[in-house]
């Protein structure tokens, strides 16, 4: 199932899909449609993507006090 289109560069487009055998993953297509990734696994889906990255906000565990520390952003 597609979960997201990311525009990933001017030319490259990121497909973000959630597969019920294999957990989450993307591929990624040219501006023609044709393939320029085979499925890549990933942990969890990514929120953006721009100038040839993608962002995902990992939002660290709670401590021991109860409280959460600042999210941070992972880059792929």
């Amino acid at each position: 199932m597609i979960h997201s289109v990311l525009l990933l560069d001017d030319d490259l487009v990121m497909v973000q899909f959630r597969n019920s055998d294999r957990g989450f993953g993307l591929q990624v297509l040219n501006e023609e449609g044709q393939l320029v990734t085979e499925f890549i696994g990933i942990p969890s889906l990514f929120d953006h993507a721009h100038g040839g990255l993608a962002y995902r906000v990992i939002q660290p565990e709670m401590d021991e006090s109860g409280d959460y520390s600042n999210p941070f952003l992972s880059v792929y």
